[in-house]
């Protein structure tokens, strides 16, 4: 089976990169952290079992063309909020592929085990999520198309992201979830991390 992974990334200079973050950090720094946690997922996804094809998940149409994004094929998310940008990249990568994988970039302790592990899964026909400790997700894959609705109506950012999507996607199969991970989104969540 054919499939692919895209991890949704946005470029300095033309996006606010970790706001939050940045509160607390200042805009540099947390730009600084930002590009070191793309730099280890790069790194990971450059050791991925060659049946996955790889994908920067662009925020920004003119970053496709940006140095930074050329290790892999790019693609824009669209305009929109997160939910509309999963639904974009997912739905289009699903017309193309058996499966498709998406992650974060601002979880550095994801392995390619935990990217082979949700392969499995997905083409096993099931849904599979990476939460992340504060609610959300690193990691969704599956393998069915999904209604543009059941990405859009959930907030995210929230302590019941994850759980939220999990409800409505359980309505279209089965739903695993896999190892929890650290996400950096705050300067709290720093220390949980090591980059």
């Amino acid at each position: 089976m054919a499939g692919a992974i895209a991890s949704f990334v946005k470029t300095p200079g033309l996006s606010p990169i970790k706001t939050r973050l940045a509160k607390d950090v200042g805009k540099q720094r947390a730009e600084e952290i930002y590009l070191d946690m793309v730099q280890t997922t790069e790194n990971v996804l450059s050791n991925l079992d060659d049946s996955l094809d790889v994908y920067w998940a662009v925020g920004e149409e003119a970053g496709l063309v940006k140095p930074i994004w050329k290790r892999f094929k790019s693609i824009y998310t669209g305009e929109g909020g997160l939910g509309g940008r999963l639904h974009n990249i997912y739905s289009t990568l699903l017309e193309k592929y058996d499966y498709v994988i998406l992650i974060g970039s601002d979880s550095p302790d994801i392995t390619p085990d935990h990217i082979n592990c949700a392969a499995e899964i997905a083409k096993e026909g099931r849904f599979v999520f990476g939460p992340t400790f504060d609610g959300g997700f690193y990691l969704f894959a599956g393998n069915k198309k999904i209604p543009k609705d059941f990405w859009t109506s959930v907030e995210y950012s929230r302590n019941d992201t994850m759980q939220k999507l999990s409800d409505k996607i359980e309505k279209l199969g089965d739903v695993l979830a896999i190892e929890a991970l650290s996400d950096v989104d705050t300067v709290e969540d720093l220390v949980t991390i090591d980059i």
